[in-house]
């Protein structure tokens, strides 16, 4: 009430708890700027972010560098110098989605015109990937993607409930359905034919790897044993069983499809607890 008080440009909305992609959704339904941007209440942006973000040419797309911090703090400023030493969208494009930074939208700048023409929104019967769905469904509509390498957000997980200790019940079907509708966002885009193909390579390589998270993430309940428990962890890995590309992008993603095409699930337990699984039982 303070900031609405102080400053006209500011807009309180109350409404009731209906999830994330519902609340970015009504403030998407009231923007009226030239362009959008997302602080969500684990985030905190430098003093200059707004200054840093008006030297930015007039740009479809801008990505810019943050931190998040947390029990495993991670910086940026290698990989967004990679982004900037990109020359093409494409490139850019590639490098976001492989590296994962194109699933969040706190860390960009969205043209509000681009999102208004292709009504572009959250879907808001998804849980997990709808950040995913949204920033791409932008990215595969833009021209051109402008990389600002000075950090300006900062992505605070300490001492929250995150993630990585809440236990998240049928991650293996969400997570088939977040992919899904990106794979489907992509088909329908006007992208030209190869440049599809070279993103649902990704996509999918994204997508197989997520066989090792959605094991790891019932150790969380308890400790599984392949022998025990061997139908539950063949049908997480069935779900990731239908490719969602002809194709391959290196010699992994064609070992972890082999190894599902075969029905060879006792290596993606043995790696998922290894991994992730052992601290999660403890």
């Amino acid at each position: 009430l303070e900031y609405v008080d102080r400053f006209p440009s500011f807009v309180l909305v109350n409404q009731e708890n209906a999830g994330v992609s519902q609340a970015r959704n009504t403030g998407l339904d009231l923007a009226k700027g030239q362009y959008v941007t997302f602080v969500d209440s684990d985030d905190y942006v430098r003093a200059d972010y707004f200054d840093v973000l008006d030297q930015n040419d007039d740009c479809e797309l801008l990505v810019f560098c943050h931190e998040i911090i947390g029990d495993d703090p991670r910086s940026m400023p290698d990989l967004f110098a990679e982004l900037k030493n990109k020359q093409t969208y494409a490139e850019r494009l590639e490098l976001l989605l492989s590296s994962r930074r194109i699933m969040s939208p706190w860390d960009k700048r969205f043209k509000r015109s681009i999102i208004e023409r292709y009504g572009i929104r959250f879907p808001e019967n998804m849980q997990i990937g709808e950040d995913f769905n949204f920033s791409m469904a932008y990215a595969v509509r833009c021209k051109e993607i402008h990389i600002e390498t000075a950090q300006i957000i900062y992505n605070d997980i300490t001492g929250q409930d995150s993630l990585s200790r809440k236990y998240r019940p049928n991650l293996d079907r969400q997570m088939q359905d977040a992919f899904t509708m990106v794979a489907d966002t992509i088909h329908k885009s006007e992208l030209a034919q190869e440049a599809k193909d070279r993103l649902l390579e990704i996509v999918d390589y994204l997508f197989v790897k997520l066989t090792f998270s959605c094991i790891s993430e019932e150790f969380k309940t308890r400790k599984l044993n392949y022998f025990q428990d061997r139908k539950q962890i063949t049908g997480i890995c069935e779900t990731f069983h239908k490719p969602l590309s002809t194709h391959q992008c290196n010699a992994v993603h064609w070992a972890l499809r082999t190894a599902l095409k075969w029905r060879l699930y006792i290596p993606f337990y043995l790696v998922s607890y290894w991994v992730k699984g052992r601290k999660y039982a403890k």
